[in-house]
């Protein structure tokens, strides 16, 4: 007879087997560099370089990438100062931190079935509660969240989202100060979650969704009703100030697309396009990518769009037929749906129609499906029937399936030139896939390859500020610099307030000679951007080929205080003063 001890230590030894699986199977990502957003993100980014209370409060405050994530950042501090730049602490931390998540997911898969599946225990509901770890953890839909170090924050807020949700689930059986104590440490654990990213702000219609299934807590009379509402409370302000500010971090730094330009008709049509394929690729994960661009508009007889409703319509039969009790599959629908809200394209951000890692936390539901499956094979193998064992291999072979396609994704995600060639393939007609590339080429200092690709993205997008700041950049490479200087000036033209085309095309003015131009151009530059301390500093250097030292050190020392973690600004004041002392009248 298996004894509560017994119980524990097999608990703990699946634990260990969760952890070491999920970190064995993304090991490869220690191999790969920094990609796409990482460079702009960590390597390029100096707030993050410190534990003093500047760097603290910029980690606090900032809006860098047009996100508000503190955790992330703080999280990045402590990689810097343990590995500086080397991307495999980076990507360390990151598998590390999924690895736990993955582990935290077992006990909340656990607490799940045992109150789904009456009469399950023991063993078989250690087997479910661990398939339903391992689906979620090993499944190549969590490579983007796990290799990708600029979504750190996914891993971050999945590592506090699941006590969040387990000492919820606890705080319900128990009573007096016990209960308050779980409550306390679940709002801090959701508060956690937040401050590192803001999707999981539709938490508490979750909590909501749980105790109408399995907890049943609703619908016990109305002051049993009003007491899990109230418990509510913490949780909603902690949601609503987490959705505040994630919309004002996007609508401050102008990213959210405007209806003007994306309508209405086109959100809805994307929303169901997402519904359907996050169920689609995690059923069946191929033509797996980094990028699936959203185009102009979306129409309801799109095949995408189709498709869409189709796998939402093909699952809803299914759960239909595998799952008989009405409340379960309105909580798997609620949750899948509520955490996939934020996501799904009504605030639309970014070129993206969906994107993978909108499934890191959406998807749980489905896990916890399959380990249902396995718990309920389990117990009809042991029973002696052929349909257990046959439902078992199956679900072993689909999760060794999805292993050997989280080891491919690892390796597209290896570098800039793997991950773009894959969306290209996929989506050649993608300008964003064009421009991300360029800019992998630029790093590898293949100019011509960069040319040649930002011009297909302007022959796509002929307004596209970053593909012309590209296009430019690789002529003056190649030396070149008149037709960079023309592609500028003509961009320049229909949008005079664009700051980062201004500091080049000073640039570029300055490698021809023509300095007054040029010095006109970087002081525009930098009074269309005071923060920058990349245009304060040209402004500076101009001034100082120019003799201008006094003038050079004021704007020098204005580019040391808006990057303090830059010691070349310094040194280039430094050098300033003492050109001024050397040329002043003795």
């Amino acid at each position: 007879m298996t004894t509560a001890a017994d119980a524990r230590r097999l608990g703990r030894r699946l634990d260990l087997l969760v952890f070491a699986a999920t970190a064995a199977c993304f090991a490869g990502a220690l191999r790969n560099q920094f990609v796409w957003d990482d460079w702009a993100l960590v390597a390029r980014t100096v707030g993050f370089r410190g534990f003093d209370l500047r760097h603290l409060f910029w980690m606090f405050t900032t809006r860098h990438m047009t996100v508000y994530m503190p955790l992330p950042w703080l999280s990045y501090a402590v990689d810097y100062a343990v590995w500086g730049l080397n991307p495999l602490g980076y990507h360390l931390t990151n598998v590390l931190l999924h690895a736990a998540a993955a582990t935290l997911f077992r006990g909340l898969a656990r607490r799940v079935l045992a109150a789904s599946l009456p009469g399950t225990g023991g063993a078989e509901l250690e087997l479910g509660a661990t398939a339903a770890a391992l689906a979620f953890a090993l499944h190549p839909l969590r490579v983007e969240s796990v290799a990708w170090i600029s979504e750190r924050r996914d891993v971050l807020a999945g590592l506090f989202f699941m006590p969040t949700l387990i000492w919820h689930w606890d705080a319900a059986a128990a009573r007096g100060a016990r209960r308050r104590t779980l409550l306390a440490l679940s709002v801090a654990a959701y508060a956690c979650a937040a401050l590192s990213k803001a999707s999981v702000a539709p938490l508490p219609a979750v909590l909501l969704l749980l105790d109408v299934y399995p907890l049943r807590r609703l619908g016990a009379g109305r002051a049993g009703t009003a007491a899990v509402l109230v418990e509510k409370i913490p949780y909603v302000l902690i949601a609503a100030a987490t959705a505040l500010m994630a919309v004002y971090a996007h609508a401050s730094t102008g990213s959210l697309e405007p209806l003007s330009s994306y309508g209405a008709g086109s959100r809805v049509a994307q929303a169901v396009y997402g519904l359907g394929f996050y169920l689609s690729k995690t059923a069946v994960p191929t033509g797996l990518c980094a990028l699936y661009p959203r185009p102009r508009s979306l129409g309801f007889l799109d095949a995408r769009v189709l498709a869409g409703a189709a796998a939402v319509a093909a699952c809803a039969l299914v759960l239909r037929l595998a799952v008989p009790e009405r409340r379960a599959r309105l909580a798997l629908w609620g949750v899948y749906a509520a955490l996939l809200l934020p996501v799904l394209g009504f605030l639309q951000n970014g070129p993206q129609a969906v994107a993978l890692r909108y499934s890191y936390l959406s998807c749980l539901g489905w896990a916890i499906l399959v380990g249902a499956a396995a718990a309920r094979a389990s117990r009809a193998a042991r029973a002696g029937g052929t349909g257990g064992r046959a439902a078992a291999g199956a679900l072993a072979l689909w999760l060794a399936l999805c292993v050997g396609a989280t080891q491919a994704q690892l390796s597209v995600w290896r570098d800039d030139a793997s991950l773009w060639s894959r969306v290209l393939a996929l989506s050649p007609d993608s300008p964003d896939a064009d421009e991300n590339m360029a800019e992998a080429l630029m790093r590898a200092g293949d100019w011509a390859g960069a040319e040649a690709l930002a011009r297909r993205a302007l022959a796509s997008a002929p307004a596209d500020r970053a593909a012309t700041l590209l296009l430019a950049s690789a002529e003056a490479r190649q030396g070149r610099l008149e037709p960079a200087r023309a592609a500028l000036v003509d961009a320049l033209a229909a949008a005079p307030d664009w700051g980062e085309g201004r500091l080049l095309l000073g640039t570029i003015l300055s490698q021809q000679g023509a300095d007054d131009e040029a010095l006109v151009q970087l002081r525009r530059a930098a009074e269309l951007d005071p923060g920058s301390a990349r245009a304060l500093g040209a402004v500076g250097a101009a001034l100082a080929r120019r003799g201008r030292f006094e003038e050079a050190a004021a704007f020098f020392a204005a580019a040391a205080r808006a990057a303090p973690d830059e010691p070349r600004y310094a040194e280039l004041l430094r050098r300033a003063e003492a050109d001024r002392d050397r040329a002043a009248p003795r």
